[in-house]
């Protein structure tokens, strides 16, 4: 047999390897195009989601979100409004996420992947399992429950908690850790901007007693500017920096809570002995922040005088005490006295 011979067989063996496995490939391919999508039942209702409810690998319920006349509420969070543009975010990763390759069916392995379902283990085993989030959706009246467990190089492993089969999807769905990471957690809606003046009042501490407020300075040459003056500064007394009374208005007008709780009535009923914020809005509008202190825990209610009682109080993180109990003294530099005394010790 010729050198040529030769070289013309392995070619023609070279393309009918080629050709079986282009076969090979397109039947995997088609196999693939086959599978039905692991939440089938979940995507022919998609638009009619009425809630949502996830628990950890611990089984502690993090979210409870639940629509109530077209407004989503969190549940496990004193049903204050969830910001929707979250959720949707979560949701549409959730269906949009595709199975693009089985993985075992046995429930004995469920563990390796972290697909155990958080609801089946013992309280006490939780810790010791290697268990994923359970989430339930409902939609058109039926709860679906999916089963999301450890991340992969491309993606995720999931399954329908009702079934054995389990899946890799093409893509990891973040979970919140918490119910206020669905909450739009800024406690007021008004900007710096719209701020007149800002007053802190105690009954108790005359050090909490001061005034800022908006005041328009006139600039050679230049058009008004707006500043915020701290009112109550002492004679022979500087500022700590001259921004020092803006940087705080901000961070009110910014301010953030840790936790929403059900109104108590009882713990707001002596108001008068309670240090209180009034903020003052350029249209003369006046909200008061009640704040109350009960060991470490600080705890506001906020009272916009359109309603007879509020729906909410809302608890701060411990660090942010001495932001609403701020004191006159700390928008003030140090007297000299104070800073030899603090040198010769």
């Amino acid at each position: 047999m010729t050198n040529k011979t030769i070289t013309l067989l392995s070619l023609t063996a070279a393309i009918a390897m080629a050709a079986a496995l282009f076969v090979s490939q397109q039947e995997q391919v088609e196999q693939n195009s086959q599978v039905e999508h692991w939440i089938q039942s979940v995507l022919d209702n998609k638009t009619q989601l009425t809630g949502v409810k996830i628990y950890s690998p611990e089984n502690k319920l993090v979210i409870d979100a639940q629509q109530a006349n077209d407004t989503w509420l969190m549940a496990n969070s004193a049903n204050y409004q969830i910001d929707t543009s979250k959720l949707s975010k979560w949701y549409n990763q959730v269906i949009g996420a595709k199975n693009i390759e089985p993985k075992t069916a046995k429930p004995e392995n469920f563990e390796l992947l972290g697909l155990v379902n958080p609801n089946s283990i013992d309280q006490s085993e939780t810790e010791n399992a290697n268990a994923g989030h359970l989430v339930i959706l409902t939609l058109a009246g039926n709860e679906h429950e999916l089963v999301f467990g450890n991340p992969a190089s491309s993606g995720q492993f999931a399954r329908l908690a009702s079934e054995n089969q389990t899946w890799l999807l093409d893509d990891y769905i973040s979970m919140p850790n918490q119910a206020s990471d669905w909450i739009n957690t800024k406690l007021f809606d008004f900007k710096l901007d719209d701020i007149q003046s800002l007053q802190s009042f105690s009954a108790s501490d005359p050090e909490l007693n001061w005034t800022i407020e908006r005041t328009e300075t006139e600039q050679e040459g230049q058009q008004e500017v707006q500043e915020y003056v701290l009112l109550d500064t002492p004679e022979e007394r500087e500022l700590t920096y001259a921004g020092v009374a803006r940087s705080h208005i901000s961070s009110i007008a910014n301010l953030n809570f840790a936790k929403v709780e059900n109104f108590s009535a009882e713990i707001w009923q002596d108001k008068e002995s309670l240090n209180k914020l009034t903020v003052t809005l350029v249209d003369d509008k006046s909200i008061e922040v009640f704040i109350h202190q009960a060991g470490e825990q600080t705890l506001l209610m906020v009272d916009n005088k359109q309603q007879m009682q509020p729906k909410w109080q809302f608890a701060l993180e411990t660090y942010q005490t001495s932001l609403v109990n701020k004191s006159l003294s700390s928008f003030l530099k140090p007297l000299e006295d104070d800073n030899q005394q603090s040198e010769s010790e």
